[in-house]
Protein backbone atom coordinates (compact mmCIF):
# COMPACT_ATOMS: atom_id res chain seq x y z
CA UNK A 1 0.00 0.00 0.00
CA UNK A 2 2.28 3.17 -1.16
CA UNK A 3 1.95 6.44 0.71
CA UNK A 4 1.70 8.90 -2.24
CA UNK A 5 2.30 12.86 -1.34
CA UNK A 6 3.59 15.31 -4.13
CA UNK A 7 6.82 17.25 -3.10
CA UNK A 8 5.46 21.22 -2.94
CA UNK A 9 8.67 23.65 -2.88
CA UNK A 10 8.60 24.79 0.90
CA UNK A 11 9.09 21.09 1.50
CA UNK A 12 12.31 20.73 4.00
CA UNK A 13 14.86 18.39 3.47
CA UNK A 14 14.14 16.92 6.70
CA UNK A 15 10.21 16.28 5.71
CA UNK A 16 11.15 14.26 2.40
CA UNK A 17 13.96 12.17 4.67
CA UNK A 18 10.86 11.90 7.31
CA UNK A 19 8.33 11.22 3.89
CA UNK A 20 10.96 8.19 3.35
CA UNK A 21 11.23 6.61 6.38
CA UNK A 22 7.68 6.63 6.69
CA UNK A 23 7.82 5.03 3.15
CA UNK A 24 10.07 2.22 4.28
CA UNK A 25 8.99 1.61 7.60
CA UNK A 26 5.01 0.91 6.20
CA UNK A 27 6.57 -1.32 3.28
CA UNK A 28 8.54 -3.43 6.10
CA UNK A 29 5.12 -3.94 8.00
CA UNK A 30 3.13 -4.63 4.59
CA UNK A 31 2.87 -8.52 5.54
CA UNK A 32 0.82 -6.77 8.98
CA UNK A 33 -1.30 -5.27 7.02
CA UNK A 34 -1.59 -7.82 4.68
CA UNK A 35 -3.13 -9.91 8.08
CA UNK A 36 -5.57 -6.93 8.98
CA UNK A 37 -7.09 -6.81 5.26
CA UNK A 38 -7.30 -10.80 4.83
CA UNK A 39 -9.22 -10.84 8.69
CA UNK A 40 -11.28 -6.99 7.54
CA UNK A 41 -12.27 -9.33 4.75
CA UNK A 42 -13.47 -12.68 6.22
CA UNK A 43 -14.34 -10.84 9.76
CA UNK A 44 -17.41 -8.78 7.52
CA UNK A 45 -18.41 -11.73 5.04
CA UNK A 46 -18.28 -13.53 7.96
CA UNK A 47 -20.68 -11.49 10.57
CA UNK A 48 -23.13 -10.25 7.26
CA UNK A 49 -23.61 -14.37 6.78
CA UNK A 50 -24.47 -14.66 10.86
CA UNK A 51 -26.66 -11.39 10.48
CA UNK A 52 -28.61 -12.45 7.66
CA UNK A 53 -28.88 -16.41 8.99
CA UNK A 54 -30.25 -15.03 12.47
CA UNK A 55 -32.59 -12.72 10.82
CA UNK A 56 -35.56 -15.30 10.53
CA UNK A 57 -36.88 -16.19 14.23
CA UNK A 58 -35.78 -19.79 13.75
CA UNK A 59 -34.12 -19.73 17.21
CA UNK A 60 -34.73 -18.84 20.78
CA UNK A 61 -35.33 -14.93 21.19
CA UNK A 62 -32.60 -14.04 23.61
CA UNK A 63 -30.17 -16.22 21.82
CA UNK A 64 -30.68 -14.01 18.46
CA UNK A 65 -30.37 -10.97 20.08
CA UNK A 66 -27.19 -11.77 21.76
CA UNK A 67 -25.66 -13.03 18.63
CA UNK A 68 -26.76 -10.58 15.73
CA UNK A 69 -25.30 -7.66 18.55
CA UNK A 70 -22.15 -9.69 18.53
CA UNK A 71 -21.95 -10.19 14.76
CA UNK A 72 -22.92 -6.00 14.82
CA UNK A 73 -20.22 -5.37 17.17
CA UNK A 74 -17.94 -7.48 15.15
CA UNK A 75 -18.66 -5.83 12.25
CA UNK A 76 -18.15 -2.31 13.21
CA UNK A 77 -14.32 -3.64 14.14
CA UNK A 78 -14.32 -5.22 10.74
CA UNK A 79 -15.30 -2.10 8.99
CA UNK A 80 -13.96 0.71 10.90
CA UNK A 81 -11.32 -0.47 13.41
CA UNK A 82 -9.25 -2.71 11.29
CA UNK A 83 -8.96 0.22 8.31
CA UNK A 84 -8.08 2.48 10.66
CA UNK A 85 -5.15 -0.15 12.12
CA UNK A 86 -4.09 -0.51 8.77
CA UNK A 87 -3.84 3.28 8.29
CA UNK A 88 -2.22 3.68 11.46
CA UNK A 89 0.67 1.11 10.19
CA UNK A 90 1.02 3.23 6.92
CA UNK A 91 1.64 6.46 8.61
CA UNK A 92 3.52 5.38 11.67
CA UNK A 93 6.02 8.50 11.44
CA UNK A 94 3.45 10.99 9.68
CA UNK A 95 -0.32 10.64 11.74
CA UNK A 96 -1.25 14.45 12.78
CA UNK A 97 -4.67 14.34 12.73
CA UNK A 98 -5.60 14.15 16.46
CA UNK A 99 -9.04 14.24 16.31
CA UNK A 100 -8.71 11.23 13.91
CA UNK A 101 -6.92 9.60 16.29
CA UNK A 102 -8.76 10.00 19.19
CA UNK A 103 -12.10 8.83 17.75
CA UNK A 104 -9.65 5.90 15.76
CA UNK A 105 -9.08 4.48 19.58
CA UNK A 106 -12.39 5.35 21.31
CA UNK A 107 -13.70 3.09 18.69
CA UNK A 108 -11.68 0.16 19.13
CA UNK A 109 -11.51 0.48 22.84
CA UNK A 110 -15.61 1.03 22.96
CA UNK A 111 -16.47 -1.86 20.49
CA UNK A 112 -14.09 -4.64 22.21
CA UNK A 113 -15.23 -3.80 26.00
CA UNK A 114 -18.68 -4.14 24.78
CA UNK A 115 -18.16 -7.41 23.24
CA UNK A 116 -16.89 -8.81 26.81
CA UNK A 117 -19.52 -6.79 28.76
CA UNK A 118 -22.19 -9.01 26.02
CA UNK A 119 -20.26 -12.38 26.76
CA UNK A 120 -20.43 -11.80 30.66
CA UNK A 121 -24.23 -11.59 29.98
CA UNK A 122 -24.62 -14.45 27.86
CA UNK A 123 -23.05 -16.54 30.04
CA UNK A 124 -25.58 -15.62 32.69
CA UNK A 125 -28.29 -16.16 30.08
CA UNK A 126 -26.75 -19.58 29.76
CA UNK A 127 -26.64 -20.16 33.70
CA UNK A 128 -30.76 -19.24 33.96
CA UNK A 129 -31.53 -21.42 31.27
CA UNK A 130 -30.08 -24.38 32.45
CA UNK A 131 -29.85 -24.44 35.97
CA UNK A 132 -32.84 -21.75 36.85
CA UNK A 133 -35.55 -22.21 33.50
CA UNK A 134 -38.03 -20.42 35.37
CA UNK A 135 -35.70 -17.18 35.89
CA UNK A 136 -34.31 -17.32 32.47
CA UNK A 137 -33.64 -14.37 30.35
CA UNK A 138 -36.51 -12.50 27.82
CA UNK A 139 -35.97 -10.63 24.94
CA UNK A 140 -36.74 -7.14 26.53
CA UNK A 141 -34.29 -8.25 29.32
CA UNK A 142 -31.43 -9.06 26.51
CA UNK A 143 -31.82 -6.22 25.00
CA UNK A 144 -31.29 -4.33 28.33
CA UNK A 145 -28.58 -6.35 29.04
CA UNK A 146 -27.08 -5.16 25.99
CA UNK A 147 -28.04 -1.21 26.39
CA UNK A 148 -26.29 -1.92 29.62
CA UNK A 149 -23.24 -3.40 28.38
CA UNK A 150 -23.08 -0.50 25.78
CA UNK A 151 -23.14 2.49 28.04
CA UNK A 152 -21.05 0.73 30.61
CA UNK A 153 -18.15 0.19 27.93
CA UNK A 154 -18.76 4.01 26.94
CA UNK A 155 -18.13 5.09 30.86
CA UNK A 156 -15.01 2.86 30.44
CA UNK A 157 -13.65 4.05 27.04
CA UNK A 158 -14.03 7.73 27.80
CA UNK A 159 -10.82 8.38 29.37
CA UNK A 160 -8.98 7.38 25.68
CA UNK A 161 -10.29 10.95 24.03
CA UNK A 162 -8.32 12.15 27.50
CA UNK A 163 -5.09 9.99 26.49
CA UNK A 164 -5.02 9.34 22.52
CA UNK A 165 -3.10 11.84 20.76
CA UNK A 166 -1.27 12.74 17.64
CA UNK A 167 2.24 12.92 19.56
CA UNK A 168 5.53 13.26 18.41
CA UNK A 169 8.55 10.49 18.20
CA UNK A 170 11.72 11.42 18.20
CA UNK A 171 13.76 9.18 15.26
CA UNK A 172 17.08 8.96 16.93
CA UNK A 173 18.73 7.62 13.79
CA UNK A 174 18.08 10.45 11.85
CA UNK A 175 17.61 13.23 14.14
CA UNK A 176 14.42 13.93 13.13
CA UNK A 177 11.23 13.92 15.06
CA UNK A 178 7.32 12.29 13.10
CA UNK A 179 3.86 12.45 14.44
CA UNK A 180 2.54 9.04 15.69
CA UNK A 181 -0.89 8.28 16.99
CA UNK A 182 -0.15 6.89 20.67
CA UNK A 183 -2.04 6.45 24.30
CA UNK A 184 1.16 6.87 25.83
CA UNK A 185 1.37 10.50 27.48
CA UNK A 186 4.77 11.94 27.10
CA UNK A 187 4.73 13.84 30.48
CA UNK A 188 5.76 11.42 33.68
CA UNK A 189 2.01 12.66 35.37
CA UNK A 190 -0.35 11.55 32.93
CA UNK A 191 2.01 8.61 31.89
CA UNK A 192 1.68 7.32 35.31
CA UNK A 193 -2.47 8.06 35.19
CA UNK A 194 -2.28 6.09 31.64
CA UNK A 195 -0.96 3.15 33.43
CA UNK A 196 -3.18 3.10 35.92
CA UNK A 197 -6.14 3.32 33.60
CA UNK A 198 -4.85 0.23 31.49
CA UNK A 199 -4.46 -1.83 34.79
CA UNK A 200 -8.02 -0.63 36.02
CA UNK A 201 -9.35 -2.04 32.20
CA UNK A 202 -6.71 -4.88 32.34
CA UNK A 203 -8.29 -5.78 36.15
CA UNK A 204 -12.28 -5.50 34.77
CA UNK A 205 -11.16 -7.90 32.08
CA UNK A 206 -9.52 -10.32 34.85
CA UNK A 207 -12.70 -10.13 36.66
CA UNK A 208 -15.02 -10.99 33.76
CA UNK A 209 -12.71 -13.82 32.98
CA UNK A 210 -12.99 -14.92 36.39
CA UNK A 211 -16.55 -14.47 36.21
CA UNK A 212 -16.86 -16.41 32.81
CA UNK A 213 -15.09 -19.44 34.09
CA UNK A 214 -17.23 -19.84 37.35
CA UNK A 215 -20.70 -19.25 35.49
CA UNK A 216 -19.07 -21.60 32.84
CA UNK A 217 -18.32 -24.19 35.36
CA UNK A 218 -21.73 -24.46 37.34
CA UNK A 219 -23.19 -24.56 33.77
CA UNK A 220 -20.87 -27.65 32.88
CA UNK A 221 -21.45 -29.38 36.60
CA UNK A 222 -25.55 -29.26 35.72
CA UNK A 223 -24.97 -30.83 32.53
CA UNK A 224 -22.93 -33.54 33.51
CA UNK A 225 -25.44 -34.15 36.42
CA UNK A 226 -28.29 -34.31 33.83
CA UNK A 227 -26.54 -36.37 31.69
CA UNK A 228 -25.11 -38.71 34.81
CA UNK A 229 -29.34 -39.00 35.53
CA UNK A 230 -29.68 -40.44 31.91
CA UNK A 231 -27.40 -42.33 31.64
CA UNK A 232 -28.61 -43.96 34.93
CA UNK A 233 -32.21 -44.02 33.95
CA UNK A 234 -31.21 -46.18 30.67
CA UNK A 235 -29.15 -48.39 32.70
CA UNK A 236 -32.29 -49.09 35.14
CA UNK A 237 -34.07 -49.37 31.96
CA UNK A 238 -37.18 -47.72 32.90
CA UNK A 239 -39.35 -47.27 29.58
CA UNK A 240 -42.52 -45.50 31.87
CA UNK A 241 -40.31 -43.04 33.21
CA UNK A 242 -38.37 -42.69 29.48
CA UNK A 243 -41.80 -42.18 28.21
CA UNK A 244 -43.62 -39.72 30.19
CA UNK A 245 -41.14 -37.58 31.66
CA UNK A 246 -39.76 -34.33 30.50
CA UNK A 247 -35.63 -33.84 30.63
CA UNK A 248 -33.81 -31.08 30.35
CA UNK A 249 -32.21 -30.37 26.69
CA UNK A 250 -30.57 -27.41 25.93
CA UNK A 251 -31.83 -26.32 22.24
CA UNK A 252 -30.45 -23.79 20.24
CA UNK A 253 -28.25 -22.64 23.07
CA UNK A 254 -31.13 -22.74 25.99
CA UNK A 255 -32.70 -25.56 27.98
CA UNK A 256 -35.85 -26.41 27.15
CA UNK A 257 -38.49 -29.18 27.72
CA UNK A 258 -37.96 -31.37 25.98
CA UNK A 259 -40.13 -34.73 25.72
CA UNK A 260 -38.40 -37.86 25.85
CA UNK A 261 -40.62 -41.13 24.57
CA UNK A 262 -37.71 -42.90 23.82
CA UNK A 263 -33.80 -43.87 24.55
CA UNK A 264 -32.94 -42.54 21.15
CA UNK A 265 -34.49 -38.94 21.30
CA UNK A 266 -32.98 -38.72 25.25
CA UNK A 267 -29.60 -39.22 23.09
CA UNK A 268 -30.45 -36.73 20.76
CA UNK A 269 -31.41 -34.14 23.44
CA UNK A 270 -27.52 -34.76 25.12
CA UNK A 271 -26.27 -34.43 22.19
CA UNK A 272 -28.23 -31.10 21.34
CA UNK A 273 -27.19 -30.05 24.97
CA UNK A 274 -23.51 -30.75 24.65
CA UNK A 275 -23.00 -28.99 21.68
CA UNK A 276 -25.36 -26.12 22.59
CA UNK A 277 -23.50 -25.44 25.37
CA UNK A 278 -20.02 -25.85 23.75
CA UNK A 279 -20.94 -23.07 21.14
CA UNK A 280 -20.82 -19.85 23.63
CA UNK A 281 -18.45 -21.51 25.96
CA UNK A 282 -16.09 -21.49 22.56
CA UNK A 283 -16.54 -17.90 21.79
CA UNK A 284 -16.11 -17.04 25.08
CA UNK A 285 -12.76 -18.71 25.29
CA UNK A 286 -11.50 -17.55 22.04
CA UNK A 287 -12.52 -14.17 23.01
CA UNK A 288 -9.90 -14.36 26.37
CA UNK A 289 -7.47 -16.22 24.46
CA UNK A 290 -7.31 -13.80 21.65
CA UNK A 291 -6.79 -10.99 24.34
CA UNK A 292 -3.56 -12.95 25.60
CA UNK A 293 -0.79 -11.39 23.22
CA UNK A 294 -2.28 -8.13 23.44
CA UNK A 295 -1.98 -8.10 26.75
CA UNK A 296 1.54 -9.00 27.37
CA UNK A 297 2.43 -6.70 24.37
CA UNK A 298 0.75 -3.65 26.12
CA UNK A 299 2.11 -4.78 29.56
CA UNK A 300 5.96 -5.03 28.63
CA UNK A 301 5.58 -1.65 26.81
CA UNK A 302 4.22 -0.33 29.79
CA UNK A 303 7.15 -1.61 32.11
CA UNK A 304 9.72 -0.45 29.29
CA UNK A 305 10.72 -3.81 28.58
CA UNK A 306 11.45 -4.90 25.68
CA UNK A 307 10.10 -8.25 23.98
CA UNK A 308 12.61 -10.41 23.84
CA UNK A 309 12.93 -12.96 20.65
CA UNK A 310 10.08 -10.53 18.54
CA UNK A 311 10.80 -8.50 15.48
CA UNK A 312 8.40 -5.36 14.68
CA UNK A 313 6.51 -7.61 12.46
CA UNK A 314 5.67 -10.50 15.21
CA UNK A 315 5.03 -7.52 17.33
CA UNK A 316 2.58 -5.24 15.94
CA UNK A 317 0.75 -7.80 14.88
CA UNK A 318 0.47 -9.35 18.56
CA UNK A 319 -0.76 -5.98 19.74
CA UNK A 320 -3.37 -6.28 17.74
CA UNK A 321 -4.05 -9.65 18.10
CA UNK A 322 -7.53 -9.07 19.80
CA UNK A 323 -9.07 -8.46 16.20
CA UNK A 324 -8.86 -12.16 15.59
CA UNK A 325 -11.93 -12.63 18.01
CA UNK A 326 -14.13 -10.20 15.41
CA UNK A 327 -13.17 -13.11 12.91
CA UNK A 328 -14.04 -16.30 14.48
CA UNK A 329 -17.43 -16.17 15.91
CA UNK A 330 -18.99 -17.56 12.24
CA UNK A 331 -16.94 -19.99 11.98
CA UNK A 332 -17.72 -21.12 15.30
CA UNK A 333 -21.23 -20.76 14.74
CA UNK A 334 -20.82 -23.16 11.55
CA UNK A 335 -18.76 -26.18 13.14
CA UNK A 336 -20.58 -26.64 16.47
CA UNK A 337 -24.52 -25.23 15.18
CA UNK A 338 -26.19 -27.69 13.03
CA UNK A 339 -29.05 -25.23 12.45
CA UNK A 340 -27.00 -22.69 11.52
CA UNK A 341 -24.52 -24.74 9.08
CA UNK A 342 -27.59 -25.90 7.42
CA UNK A 343 -29.49 -22.78 7.12
CA UNK A 344 -25.97 -21.51 5.74
CA UNK A 345 -25.15 -23.93 3.34
CA UNK A 346 -29.38 -23.76 1.81
CA UNK A 347 -29.07 -19.79 1.88
CA UNK A 348 -26.00 -19.94 -0.08
CA UNK A 349 -27.27 -22.48 -2.43
CA UNK A 350 -30.28 -20.30 -3.44
CA UNK A 351 -27.37 -17.73 -4.54
CA UNK A 352 -26.40 -19.96 -6.96
CA UNK A 353 -28.89 -21.20 -8.23
CA UNK A 354 -30.07 -17.14 -9.00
Amino acid sequence: MAIVRIYASNVTEQERILFQLNEEMAKSLLPVVCVLATLMCIGFIGNSSVLYVYRSKTSRKTERIFIMFLAVLDSINCLFAMPLEIYDIQHLYLFENMIFCKLMRLVEYCVTITSGLVLVSISFDRYYSICKPLQQFTGRKAKLVCSLCVSLAVLLSWPVLYFANSRDIFLEFENLTGKQCSMAPDDALNYHLYRIYYICLASVMLICAIVLVLVYTLIGTEIHRWLKRQRRARKHSYPSVLTNSHSSAISNGMLCNVTTPSVSSSGRAQEICIRSAAVFFSVTLTFILSFLPHLVVRFHELMNEPIVGTNKIMTNVLIRSYLINNVVNPFIYSILNKRFREKLVETFSKCKIK
